[in-house]
């Protein structure tokens, strides 16, 4: 394969030697402050052959022998670009065949996998990077990977998990180290990285599909980060970033305490976890901390559990014996006399146990399954060419309805309306085509009239309540998640 060489290499030279530059001495007082390095490590450095890879290579490349380190390096082609791709992976062989540094290269086609895991491209690409430094690490018998994550990745981190909705655990940003895991970037801004680079005549790759605003992420990397750097304060990145750091000791004071208070409330049994009604007495910060420990107890993935999950599960001890809510990845919290259960659905018989249906209220507010759903009815006057392409509204004919619509979960026999010739379709199996999560569906909220689904909320709509020209009374029907008490 074709090998681009770096313009202008700096090999490894004795520390009195290299170019200490501030940035290095910087580099060099954090990796100390956090202990992120210890001599005799044998450390994985994962290479894109982006600007922050590179440069994170280069310096930890030049400063090896002063840190009594071994250096590795891995490469993950992710297969999405094609040519691009390809390229990428060449000069990164090429970058380290100059210094010397034995490199592993992984192939993985994350379309593929993205679409066999029901994951989004950005999960998947995490999924399969992780794994590969797991599988340089054992390769080389490395005790560490080093991986180029910045400010900016934790101020993006930040915003973006702040804006989806999460606890404080979500606000922490990035961590210089996690486990086997170090960041020893984290004190710098990608354009001070970009500039060190330059000052060193280093060249990088530039991926393409960070300059697209698909992704959320880089919609924040794009547009939010530089307005507020142009707009509100030049620093904002560094400032968001020292907020995180400062999250991150907070969670860990609160975790501590949390998990004291947690050996008074829960314990385990046969059934699952029980949470006792002791748990009221808790400031509501501490029981939300102590709900997702023993959460954690049932999966090992939270990733779709959020702030809601967590409040409708401390709700539900104000709520009588009987009472359910449904959770993702297949849990059950069920009111008891004690307090609530949690358990796998599998591990308890849970019969027809559910939170009621509730009618829909026309021209109103109702509320059900953590959503507020919002209705008005007006008269179409040609306004179908309007119709709404959003996910949480949709415009019905409302004289194409009953009058009696319920929010309610699923239920055997129901059936949706799928084209315009009036076919129906059982609503496992639109799940099953779909691809929803089983774990999922049985929380999954509907809008129904009998056993005729209207709106699968989230998803599709009934093919025979649509708005079309001959609408005279058009139903909107918007809902949002449920603000926290």
């Amino acid at each position: 394969m074709l090998r681009i060489k770096a313009a202008s290499v700096i090999l490894r030279q004795p520390l009195s030697e290299c170019i200490m530059t501030s940035f290095t001495e910087r580099l060099l007082s954090f990796i100390k402050e956090k202990k992120l390095i210890q001599k005799g490590d044998i450390i994985c450095v994962g290479i894109s052959g982006g600007a922050d890879s590179v440069c994170l290579l280069q310096l930890l490349y030049e400063l090896s022998d002063n840190l009594g380190i071994s250096l590795r390096a891995f490469h993950v082609n992710h297969c999405l670009r094609g040519a691009e791709s390809d390229a990428d992976q060449s000069f990164v062989e090429g970058f380290c065949a100059d210094r010397g540094i034995p490199l592993k290269v992984y192939s993985f086609d994350v379309s593929k996998i993205a679409a066999q895991s029901k994951k989004s491209l950005e999960e998947a690409g995490r999924m399969v990077r992780r794994q590969a430094a797991a599988m340089c690490m054992e390769g080389f018998k490395a005790n560490k990977t080093a991986v180029a994550h910045h400010l900016n990745d934790c101020a993006e981190t930040l915003l973006f998990n702040l804006t989806r909705g999460t606890s404080l655990s979500g606000l922490k940003g990035i961590s210089p180290k996690n486990g086997n895991i170090i960041r020893p970037f984290m004190i710098f801004a990608r354009e001070e990285i970009e500039n060190e680079l330059k000052a060193r005549n280093i060249s990088w790759r530039t991926d393409s599909t960070n300059l697209e605003d698909e992704y959320s992420r880089n919609k924040l990397r794009l547009n939010v980060i530089p307005y507020l750097e142009k707009n509100i304060n030049a620093e904002s990145v560094r400032h968001i970033a020292s907020a995180a750091f400062d999250i991150e000791e907070a969670d860990e004071i609160i975790r501590e305490l949390a998990e004291e208070k947690a050996k008074a409330v829960v314990s385990r049994n046969d059934g699952g976890i029980l949470i006792s009604g002791a748990i009221k007495k808790e400031r509501g910060l501490i029981g939300g901390y102590i709900v997702m420990d023993a959460l954690k107890c049932l999966t090992d993935n939270v990733t779709d559990i959020k702030r809601l999950h967590i409040k409708n599960v401390l709700r539900l001890m104000d709520m009588q014996t009987g009472r359910a809510i449904d959770l993702p990845y297949g849990i059950l919290a069920l009111r008891t006399y004690d307090g609530v259960m949690l358990s796998k659905k599998a591990e308890h018989d849970t019969g027809d146990i559910r939170e009621e249906s509730v009618k829909l209220n026309i021209n109103g507010s109702t509320e059900f399954g953590g959503y507020i759903f919002e209705t008005r009815l007006f008269c179409a006057d040609g306004a179908c060419g309007g119709i709404p392409k959003k996910k949480y509204t949709k415009w019905f004919d409302y004289d194409k309805l009953s009058n009696n619509l319920d929010l309610r979960y699923r239920k055997s026999g129901d059936q949706i309306v799928v084209d315009s010739e009036g076919h129906r379709k059982k609503l496992k199996r639109y799940f099953t085509d779909e691809k929803v999560p089983k774990e999922k569906r049985d929380s999954m909220v509907c809008l129904a009239h009998g056993s005729c689904i209207v709106w699968v909320i989230g998803g599709r709509i009934s093919e025979d309540c649509k708005v079309d020209e001959t609408t005279v009374r058009i139903l909107e029907v918007s809902c949002r998640e449920k603000p926290d008490l």
